[in-house]
């Protein structure tokens, strides 16, 4: 695994931002890259990819947005039953 550190300006200000890049070779090839914002310490982006046996990678992304202020639903977060 290794981190890494960049300073971007956001809405004018130096925002530092973090990224983790973690990889294994067995028992499945996987590599994790997780960049993290620096001020609030919240992943913004995750990306996996896995490539087992038969040499076809798996490719799974997420990533978050920013919404400045505005306000949300709770109810939006609440898991079904």
């Amino acid at each position: 695994a290794k981190v890494e550190q960049r300073t971007i300006p956001l809405r004018g200000q130096p925002t530092p931002y973090f990224r983790v890049l973690a990889t294994t070779k067995a028992p499945i090839p996987t590599e994790i890259e997780v960049l993290i914002d620096g001020n609030k310490f919240v992943p913004l982006t995750i990306r996996v990819t896995q490539t087992p046996k038969l040499n076809v990678a798996t490719k799974l992304q997420w990533q978050s947005g920013w919404s400045f202020g505005q306000k949300f639903d709770p109810s939006l977060f609440v898991i079904p039953k």
